[in-house]
């Protein structure tokens, strides 16, 4: 996530730099959206990354066949993301810290906008496509985010 922020931070800045410099300032404030749009939608729709998935080593997979979200998917889970990101980040924090330490959990560590975006988050540790995953892995998946095998 701090990557992820540091990115669209300097996007934002950078944006906003180049827009003012063009004699619009009143556009400048569009960086987030922009960067929102352009640069995370795609992303993650192709690849199901963005910078700081790609640095942490995780990213965004349909849940159905394993495959990238897609335009569709993707640009659900963004706004649910940005329309609900603190506290989702903050049950998720929490929901991980208790199975961590207590080795039990209140609750699924899946993220509202990715159960209602039809994906889930995981390990792959390289650019290009989604890693390919087993019948077997994604049945597990689906049991585990009680959507049946």
């Amino acid at each position: 996530m701090v990557v992820d922020f540091f990115c669209v931070y300097l996007f934002w800045i950078s944006f906003g730099l180049v827009i003012d410099g063009l004699g619009q300032p009143s556009y400048s404030g569009l960086g987030i959206a922009v960067y929102f749009i352009c640069v995370d939608l795609s992303l993650t729709a192709m690849f199901g990354l963005s910078p700081g998935r790609a640095a942490a080593g995780i990213r965004v997979i349909r849940v159905s066949d394993g495959g990238a979200p897609g335009l569709r998917r993707a640009a659900l889970r963004i706004a649910l993301v940005v329309v609900t990101g603190v506290p989702g980040v903050v049950y998720w924090d929490v929901a991980s810290i208790v199975d961590y330490f207590l080795g039990t959990s209140f609750g699924s560590a899946r993220l509202w906008w990715d159960a209602l975006a039809g994906t889930a988050v995981v390990r792959s540790t390289r650019w290009g496509p989604a890693p390919i995953l087993s019948r077997t892995e994604l049945q597990n998946l689906r049991r585990l985010y009680g959507l049946g095998g």
